[in-house]
């Protein structure tokens, strides 16, 4: 091969090279610039905020245990603006129900053994959206944010879900770490002069909170000796357990039995009507049913249900 071929294809090769290389520098330089995106809208007081306690967890690699989450989630709750309704959804627990928590504006609610906390989230969803009153779902679940979006949309004849995009304006979401919760293991003995917020948190992470680090060593402890170094059923079982009779101990926690009067607070008429299990049960499984409908009819073209009917 002539040396002038030779050198005229090293030539490109590296003509090449400093066009890839000015291409990655000017797109490096580029997106330095680009301004942060917008931190999420904050909920208002006229929002119901859903909190799915184990999805936040788990975006934090389930740092903190359930009474830890709820407590700070407790702690977040009081520091939004106006003060928005706030339900912590919780799995597991000896029953379903749910607690009010007083000095603050948060319910808990238990899904209990035969429900899961996204059953019970549905079913808040559905109970909002038919007083007209916004939601804000805190999860990053797409599965539970698309029941959601089904559950405030209008009931169908066909018995059919039809999942409102965007919500319609009735249903808003806000990302798991949207949540900003204070370390994990901080300390919440009560000092004097404290009021029955704080009183509340002490009743919830028990008489003796841990530190940060010796918290993390139990939950470490813990998994090690289950064989796996991840969070089991059966630890979260537990864990809501725990905290569920702490709530029914503490005399900052009540159960809202129902039915609430016509004027009553709509965080009140909320807590009555999930503690009327025969209604939940019943909207669950109604809902339930219409996403199972929906389900069908997206893997089943309708010209093939006919067919098999």
């Amino acid at each position: 091969m002539p040396s002038s071929l030779v050198w005229a294809v090293i030539g490109i090769d590296l003509l090449l090279f400093a066009c890839l290389l000015l291409a990655v520098l000017w797109r490096r330089r580029r997106s330095a610039r680009a301004p942060p995106p917008p931190p999420p809208p904050q909920p208002q007081r006229r929002d119901f905020v859903i909190v799915d306690v184990n999805n936040v967890r788990g975006g934090r690699r389930f740092d903190r245990d359930v009474d830890e989450a709820v407590a700070g989630l407790v702690w977040w709750a009081s520091s939004l603006p106006g003060r928005p309704a706030v339900v912590l959804a919780v799995d597991h627990g000896p029953q379903a129900c749910t607690y009010a928590l007083e000095g603050t504006r948060c319910l808990v609610c238990f899904a209990g053994p035969n429900m899961e906390a996204d059953d019970t989230i549905v079913c808040s969803t559905y109970f909002c959206a038919r007083r007209a009153e916004p939601v804000v779902l805190v999860s990053s679940d797409s599965n539970l944010r698309l029941r959601c979006a089904a559950a405030v949309a209008n009931p169908r004849k066909d018995g059919i879900a039809r999942p409102v995009k965007r919500g319609g304006g009735r249903l808003s979401y806000l990302p798991r770490d949207g949540a900003s919760l204070p370390a994990a293991g901080v300390l919440l003995a009560p000092r004097p002069g404290e009021g029955a917020e704080q009183l509340l948190l002490r009743d919830i992470v028990g008489p003796a909170p841990l530190s940060a680090k010796a918290s993390a060593a139990l939950r470490y402890s813990r998994r090690e000796r289950s064989g796996i170094k991840s969070e089991l059923t059966s630890m979260r079982v537990t864990q809501a357990e725990t905290l569920f009779h702490r709530l029914e101990q503490s005399r900052f926690a009540s159960l809202v039995a129902g039915p609430a009067p016509p004027d009553a607070e709509p965080l009140i008429a909320h807590a009555a009507w999930l503690n009327d299990l025969e209604a939940l049960e019943a909207t669950r499984r109604r809902l339930g049913a219409e996403m199972r409908g929906y389900w069908d009819a997206q893997v089943f073209p309708k010209s093939e249900r006919v067919e098999a009917e």
